[in-house]
């Protein structure tokens, strides 16, 4: 329980750094939040984050909030360290916001590695109803990305990194954690470990599930 309050009293405290003096220019997202309860905490973060991206779209056309995310390289929203939301995260928000759920499924077949994880990170965000068949058209691709989620710094395969996405409450240590974006129910993960467990893929998902499956056996 020690340990499980220092953690969550360390990201308070990186939030609240982060958010209260951020201004980004000409943004007018600066907030306080002193003296408040966790609820307007949270409500008071997310009017932040969705003015900032607000102002994201008013400053950058469609064809430069892609030209910011693309590449081979993803962010999350804080990199460790920085005072404000990491600017390459806020073009994604901005760009996931004006793109239609067309233009999203679309991007997956983009040739661009960045272009396409975000694209299929924002339609867990969206949470819509196909996530698990758009999943089955990416757990082929193999291509190795780099990523920065605040202070972790990784290489891993595009497919990988989608699997974690709509996998995260079923590693995640806090049993009270609710993720952010949709999780695969507990049959179409079933049905995603079979899938991965019978390819010659060399992903790190299907490693992690040999090595349970040899624990067990």
């Amino acid at each position: 329980m020690g340990n499980l309050k220092i953690k969550y009293l360390i990201i308070f405290s990186t939030l609240f750094i982060n958010c209260y003096g951020q201004k980004d220019g000409d943004t007018k997202c600066e907030i306080s939040t002193n003296n408040v309860s966790q609820a307007e905490y949270d409500e008071a973060i997310k009017i932040w984050m969705d003015c900032l991206v607000a102002e994201r779209i008013k400053e950058k056309s469609k064809a430069e909030l892609y030209n910011d995310i693309s590449g081979t390289h993803i962010e999350g929203p804080y990199l460790f360290l920085e005072d404000k939301m990491s600017d390459v995260y806020l073009s994604y928000k901005a760009l996931s916001a004006i793109l239609s759920d067309k233009e999203l499924k679309e991007n997956l077949q983009s040739n661009d590695p960045a272009i396409k994880y975000y694209s299929f990170w924002a339609v867990t965000e969206k949470e819509h109803e196909d996530v698990f068949e758009l999943l089955k058209t990416l757990i082929n691709d193999t291509t190795k990305i780099s990523t920065n989620m605040g202070c972790i710094i990784d290489a891993i395969t595009i497919a990988d990194l989608c699997i974690n996405r709509v996998t995260e409450k079923y590693v995640h240590d806090d049993v009270d954690y609710k993720p952010k974006n949709y999780q695969l129910t507990v049959t179409e993960k079933a049905e995603l470990d079979e899938l991965v467990l019978n390819s010659d893929l060399d992903l790190q998902y299907k490693k992690t599930l040999l090595s349970i499956k040899q624990k067990t056996d």
